[in-house]
């Protein structure tokens, strides 16, 4: 996974668009600091 957080720290919530998906474990939180 890459991203471009803008050098904005904090917790960023990634996760798939699909519910089921989601609910499979294809979802996470990056602490970015």
């Amino acid at each position: 996974m890459e991203f471009d957080a803008d050098n904005n720290p904090g917790n960023w919530f990634h996760h798939c668009h699909n519910l089921y998906h989601m609910e499979a474990g294809m979802a996470n939180i990056v602490a970015y600091r």
